[in-house]
């Protein structure tokens, strides 16, 4: 018999594929559980507009912190963790919006739940931007030097104060801030060079 807590959470398998990177994994896992991502936001608020990039934007959250992910107790879920995650940038589109997140009245979850968010379409395209995201931080991690690449996956990936990742590397913030801005800096150019075809 299955637990409760295992219904919630995502299979071995599939994590193992999507940790590998397994475009197959990554669909099945999208198209899961971007419903429920979706549901979250128009709760929050989110302008159904801006839905579609910022479930990207999750799903890239995901994708550089799913190696974080563990099963330590018996309430650790990959859904549990990945509303975290939702939540953060939620929160992150609200405040880059000086708004605050409302609540819509929980009538209206049903109605919600019932549309058809997520097309194949808008799965496969997630998918896409996963492998090419996935593609461009192996480049550029062997590119910059390893205590770059450190710094940015401690602050960015695992999402350390930059006062933390300070402290644990012994370095000046402003070096955590100098080495976060030059790999991102250096990932909107290759992504931005896919897009225009020069990769």
């Amino acid at each position: 018999m299955t637990s409760s807590s295992e219904s919630l959470t995502i299979s071995s398998t599939l994590l193992i594929g999507a940790r590998s990177a397994n475009p197959n994994a990554w669909v099945i896992i999208v198209t899961r559980y971007s419903p429920k991502i979706m549901t979250w936001m128009l709760l929050a608020g989110v302008d159904s507009s801006d839905a579609p990039d910022l479930l990207q934007d999750v799903w890239r959250s995901v994708l550089m912190s799913l190696k974080n992910f563990r099963r330590e107790k018996p309430d650790d879920t990959f859904r549990g963790w990945l509303r975290t995650i939702a939540q953060r940038r939620i929160a992150d589109y609200f405040e880059s919006r000086s708004q605050q997140p409302r609540n819509l009245p929980l009538d209206q979850l049903e109605s919600i739940q019932s549309q058809n968010l997520l097309t194949e379409e808008i799965a496969a395209n997630v998918s896409e931007r996963v492998k090419l995201l996935q593609k461009c931080m192996q480049q550029v991690e062997s590119e910059v030097k390893p205590n770059t690449w450190l710094v940015f996956q401690m602050h960015v990936i695992e999402e350390k104060s930059v006062e933390e990742v300070a402290a644990i590397l012994k370095i000046p913030t402003y070096s955590v801030y100098t080495s976060k801005s030059r790999v991102i800096k250096r990932l909107r150019e290759l992504l931005e060079d896919n897009q225009s075809g020069k990769l």
